[in-house]
């Protein structure tokens, strides 16, 4: 899975990718990350999944969030219910 381009941030967000042993990579005003999905790791999600949506819960400095921020969140809760059913 990739997210890719304004891909909201945060140390919770960030700390995720290393626990996860993800890189995120950032080239200009681009910023990708790449995340390898496979049933061991799908219920890992979710959690990412809540520390984006953690962002808009408090004070932040990107307007966008507010609109990307749950879309995001929306839509790994999407893609791991998909995913679940069809591993599972």
């Amino acid at each position: 899975m990739s997210l890719i381009g304004g891909v909201p941030q945060s140390d919770a967000v960030s700390q995720w990718y290393a626990e996860h042993e993800i890189e995120e990579q950032e080239s200009g005003l681009n910023y990708t990350v790449e995340i390898d999905v496979t049933p061991d790791n799908l219920d890992d999600l979710p959690d990412l999944a809540n520390r984006f949506a953690a962002i808009i819960k408090r004070r932040y400095n990107v307007p966008a969030y507010k609109y990307v921020v749950p879309r995001t969140f929306d839509s790994l809760m999407r893609f791991h219910g998909v995913l679940s059913k069809a591993w599972r």
